[in-house]
């Protein structure tokens, strides 16, 4: 840029200090206010026209050449921003944007600007940088055509923030007539009210949801939320240990779902804290069915074995934390190592990238595959991988742009964005890694947690087998029969179900159906310890 006024302006540098020799010239075209601000509206015709580059080359010229303190320099960087959106080049127009929002109510178009920060946080839902600058504007100032989508854009800001508060506050402001954002909204606060142990406002935004789903609309998008609604209500009512209420909200999760699973297991804990032992071993024999050979839960055998020990089913009980403990137990030291491997996060983040183009051939157990993968699921770790996916396909773009460009103002500019892209990029991949990084070691913490829970199973199951036997040598054979409770038997059935034994092959359509008919071994008198790890209240994710 120049702030001096001239038509033509040569500067003479001189290559050594002593007169007469070299001199290098560097020629810079300075022109009048009047042709700057052709050139700016020049550029915003190409844009309108669909050609970008050639606007961004113009634009480049009047950024580093003109006045800053000129209207036309002001418009030329609202244009500039605009331009480089066109070409996806996303995170260089937000530097242009948020330069405009930096310079306040005094820029021309700073008010214009929050529409072009929201269509980037559009094009990039994982770039934080533009919900940040949404949330330094005054509410009034939304456009009114997009103001529920902002605010819930700001509340998700705020709420990953852990300002949650203001999170709750802006959140509440969207209205119902966008439905997505008010929908998203509803859930967003039932998160959050969760988060603060606030069952009654988390139970009302979730019924919101399903309020609108029956008086308003049904579309996909409504039909969609409503069954994570569904989930969250199952997992609220459950931390409030209203266990038979929590179970009928888990049943409405479709086998389609693709949270199925997590709700099949999740009701196995409300039917195990409701004693109803056969519907949750039938459900652990589901998770534990071929077609979900590559799925994770580990707790499924913790919870088996505390069934079985609540049974008195003790040898079944020993079993069961065997068969856990050797296959999970190598899977928390592989994993470990895996862990200790990778310092620092954009080490970690390139170690993912790794396994990832490796694939199959990744030298991982099929095992620890699964962990990953499961970890990986985490919705924000997934935006921030997408984003940094986005900023690689913009560095490349930007890249063979720069390669085709003539020397000039053009190629200078170009060199500058892709600097700072690149520079952008580190550090998004450093919060990527870092996330990474945290969501497997969280799953390692849980995993020696469970095996801990494991072997103080086995601990007990073992006591709890001992005293049984003294109590049994003191009895005659006739009294032990007595003291125990006769056989269960199968549930009734009605004109639409049908009791049909497991032979031992699985079939599709009887998945989530199985009932494990269990006897109680266990003497009416002197009944034996039944220690069950509480287990943590499940974690309503944050919606996508």
């Amino acid at each position: 840029m120049r702030s001096c006024l001239a038509t033509f302006f040569v500067v003479l540098l001189l290559s050594g200090g002593a007169i007469g020799q070299d001199l290098a010239l560097d020629v810079v075209d300075l022109k009048s206010p009047e042709e700057y601000s052709a050139m700016v509206q020049r550029a915003e015709k190409l844009r309108l026209e669909g050609d970008a580059a050639s606007a961004m080359s113009l634009l480049a010229a009047v950024l580093q050449d003109g006045a800053d303190n000129e209207a036309y320099y002001r418009a030329a960087e609202f244009t500039m921003g605009k331009a480089l959106f066109a070409l996806e080049l996303y995170q260089g127009a937000y530097t242009w944007f948020e330069r405009i929002a930096e310079a306040g109510d005094g820029h021309p178009h700073y008010i214009e600007t929050i529409d072009w920060l929201l269509q980037i946080q559009r094009a990039v839902p994982g770039d934080a940088a533009s919900l940040e600058r949404l949330a330094d504007f005054d509410p009034m100032l939304y456009p009114p055509a997009y103001a529920n989508e902002i605010r819930y854009l700001v509340g998700s800001y705020y709420y990953a923030s852990d300002e949650l508060e203001q999170a709750i506050e802006s959140l509440e402001s969207v209205e119902s007539g966008n439905e997505q954002a008010y929908l998203k909204a509803q859930y967003l606060l039932g998160v959050i009210h969760t988060r603060k142990d606030a069952a009654q406002p988390a139970l009302e935004a979730f019924k919101n949801i399903l309020r609108y789903q029956r008086d308003v609309s049904n579309n996909d998008f409504v039909t969609e939320i409503a069954k994570k609604a569904t989930l969250a209500l199952g997992r609220v009512f459950y931390t409030a240990q209203q266990f038979d209420t929590a179970a009928r909200y888990y049943d409405q999760i479709e086998q389609t779902d693709p949270a199925w699973l997590d709700s099949l297991f999740e009701i196995s804990w409300a039917y195990f804290r409701t004693q109803n032992y056969d519907r949750a071993l039938g459900n652990l024999h589901t998770l534990n069915s071929p077609y979900f050979a590559n799925e994770y839960f580990p707790e499924s055998y913790v919870l088996e074995a505390v069934i079985l020990l609540s049974n008195c089913h003790h040898v079944q009980a020993l079993q069961t934390v065997d068969r856990f403990v050797a296959t999970y137990k190598p899977l928390k030291d592989e994993l470990e190592v895996q862990l200790k491997q990778t310092q620092t996060p954009n080490e970690f983040y390139r170690y993912l990238a790794q396994l990832s183009k490796q694939g199959a051939e990744a030298e991982l157990s099929p095992q620890l595959k699964r962990v990953i993968n499961a970890a990986l699921r985490d919705a924000k770790l997934r935006r921030l991988l997408s984003y940094v996916l986005q900023l690689n396909r913009e560095n490349e773009k930007l890249d063979g742009m720069v390669k085709t460009m003539p020397d000039g103002a053009q190629k200078r500019f170009a060199l500058g964005v892709l600097s700072d892209l690149t520079a952008y990029r580190e550090l998004i991949v450093t919060d990527a890694g870092k996330a990474a990084k945290s969501r497997l070691d969280r799953v390692y913490q849980e995993l020696t947690g469970l095996i801990t829970d494991a072997l103080r199973v086995r601990v007990e199951t073992l006591k709890a087998q001992r005293e049984l036997l003294k109590i049994e040598q003191t009895l005659t054979a006739e009294q032990v029969a007595a003291m125990r409770p006769g056989a269960r038997q199968p549930p009734p059935t009605d004109i639409e179900h049908e009791y049909w034994p497991f032979d031992g092959e699985y079939w599709r359509d009887e998945l989530g159906a199985y009932t494990f008919l269990i006897a109680d071994r266990c003497l009416k008198q002197g009944a034996q310890p039944t220690p069950a790890p509480s287990p943590a209240p499940a974690t309503i994710p944050e919606s996508e």
